[in-house]
C-alpha cells in the first residue's frame, strides 16, 4: 500500500463503525430477553418485585446504551470531521441510450432537442448537455438497441407536447400525480423517453 492509498481517519473510522453497531444490537437483544423474563415474574411475591426492579434498570441502562453505540456507529459512517466515509465522490449523472442506426437517430435526436450534439467524443457517439449540467449519450449499440429509458426534466411540459406534435412524435402514455406531470415517447428504436415536470419541490427538477 502506498502512501496515497492509506485510509483517511475518517475511512478507517468508518470501516470500524460495525463494532459499535453489534454491541448495541447486544445490549438491545439482552434487554429484550430481560423484558421476557420480567414478564413470567409473580409481582404479588416480594422477592420477585426485588427481582424486577432489578432487571428493570438493568433494561433501562442497557437500551441506553445499546443507543449511544448505535448513534457512535452512525458517527463514524460519517467520517471524521465531515469526510465522506470511503464513498466516492460523484459529480454528476449521464443517461446513456443505445440505437441500431446511429446517423438516423442523430438526426432524431437534433430535432427532438432543435440543436446538433454538443459533443461527439467518439465517432459513434453523441452527446447533448443540458442547462444544469445532465448529459445524454446516444450511442451505436446494434445489441443493446430500443432497451434503454431515461427521464428528461422540463419545467413546461405543455411547451414540450407542442414542440412534440409540431415534429410529428407520437405521444405515448401520460401519466400525471400531485407531484408530477410526464409525457412518454420512444425513439425510433424503440428506447423509451419520459420529460417529466415536477410541482413538487422536493422532487428532482
Amino acid at each position: 500500500m502506498t502512501m496515497t492509498d492509506e485510509p483517511t481517519c475518517g475511512q478507517g473510522l468508518a470501516r470500524h463503525a460495525a463494532i459499535p453497531a453489534k454491541l448495541g444490537e447486544l445490549l438491545a437483544a439482552l434487554a429484550a430477553n430481560l423484558d421476557l423474563h420480567r414478564a413470567t415474574l409473580d409481582l404479588d411475591d416480594e422477592g420477585a418485585r426485588t427481582e424486577d426492579a432489578a432487571y428493570r434498570a438493568l433494561v433501562d441502562r442497557f437500551r441506553s446504551l445499546a443507543g449511544e453505540l448505535a448513534a457512535a456507529a452512525r458517527e463514524m459512517l460519517a467520517g471524521w470531521e465531515g469526510e465522506p466515509a470511503n464513498l466516492p465522490k460523484i459529480d454528476n449523472a449521464l443517461a446513456s441510450l443505445a440505437v441500431g442506426d446511429f446517423d438516423r437517430a442523430v438526426g432524431w435526436y437534433e430535432r427532438l432537442f432543435g440543436r446538433p450534439a454538443d459533443a461527439t467524443p467518439m465517432p459513434d457517439l453523441a452527446e447533448w448537455r443540458f442547462p444544469r449540467g445532465g448529459w445524454l449519450q446516444v450511442y451505436a449499440g446494434p445489441e443493446r438497441a430500443g432497451r434503454g429509458s431515461c427521464t428528461l426534466a422540463v419545467s413546461d411540459l405543455d411547451a414540450v407536447r407542442a414542440h412534440l406534435e409540431a415534429i410529428g412524435v407520437a405521444l405515448g402514455d401520460q401519466p400525471a400525480t400531485p407531484q408530477v406531470r410526464t409525457i412518454m415517447i420512444r425513439d425510433p428504436d424503440g428506447n423509451s423517453i419520459a420529460f417529466a415536470e415536477a410541482t413538487d419541490p422536493s422532487l428532482a427538477h
